[in-house]
């Protein structure tokens, strides 16, 4: 009988200490698990300074009052440049290419002697294409076309800057001369060589209007404008007048001196400036 007992005691004291074992590990289980869970909740600082950076987030920096400012001069050209074009065609490239020599020699000669500066006439194009042609080849019940290489073009163009602009409807006639029909005139435009002497002229004005502008501005918004902190000038551009347009086109017309009207150019000038608003 006390064999039994003690056999059912032993028993009794191991389950125990499994239940205690069960009960020291629960919390701790459930304690790991409420942390990782945690983590897995955590929100990371937001990082301020990737979203001051962004291009799609409006930042406080064009804060104040923010105006272009405009002006506008006009100035006569006192250079004009032309650009010469030959073209020559052959059966083979070294004919072709011996005709084009031959035409601009002519012109740069003719150039020279009129006092036209080297510093003043540049290459600006050379090229060389076969010329195709497409004959029609009509057989019994059908008609194909086969392309045909027929010869060569040459392509060579000068650049001239011309600083009497009253000579320039002569000079255009005799490059004409020199050239005959296979010259080309591509382009004339006029321009200034110098610019400073009224670029500052053209800044001074900008800044008066955009300062205008601001001050403007702050009397409807009803508040106090501040310093300047913010000034930029993206660049100058200069507008062709229709005067000088309607030269080019006179240009092509047969005359004993063809017409060049240079009219006036256009210089346009925008900042962009920024102004404090006063607290």
């Amino acid at each position: 009988m006390l064999k039994k007992i003690t056999n059912n005691s032993f028993i009794i004291i191991i389950l125990l200490s499994m239940m205690s074992c069960s009960i020291n590990e629960s919390p701790t289980t459930t304690s790991e698990s409420k942390n990782s869970q945690n983590q897995d909740n955590i929100i990371e600082p937001l990082n301020t300074k990737n979203i001051e950076n962004s291009n799609n987030i409006i930042t406080s920096n064009k804060a104040g009052i923010w105006v272009q400012g405009e002006s506008t001069i006009n100035v006569d050209p006192d250079i004009v440049k032309i650009n010469i074009g030959i073209e020559t065609e052959d059966k083979t490239t070294q004919l072709a290419l011996n005709k084009s020599s031959m035409y601009i020699d002519k012109i740069i000669k003719y150039l020279q002697s009129i006092e036209i500066e080297d510093k003043d006439i540049q290459t600006t194009n050379f090229s060389i294409y076969p010329i195709y042609e497409y004959p029609e080849i009509i057989s019994p019940g059908k008609s194909t076309r086969t392309q045909t290489l027929v010869g060569y073009r040459v392509n060579n163009s000068l650049s001239v800057i011309i600083r009497n602009i009253d000579s320039t409807g002569n000079i255009i006639d005799g490059v004409t001369n020199e050239g005959k029909n296979a010259i080309r005139i591509n382009n004339i435009s006029f321009s200034r060589e110098n610019t400073d002497e009224f670029i500052d002229k053209l800044r001074n004005q900008a800044v008066e209007n955009a300062s205008l502008k601001a001050k403007q501005y702050a009397l409807y918004a009803q508040v106090e404008l501040g310093k300047l902190v913010y000034l930029s000038e993206p660049s100058i551009s200069t507008a062709i007048s229709s005067t000088e347009m309607y030269g080019m086109r006179a240009m092509s017309s047969p005359s004993i001196s063809t017409p060049i009207e240079e009219g006036q150019l256009e210089f346009k000038l925008k900042i962009e400036v920024g102004y404090t608003i006063k607290d």
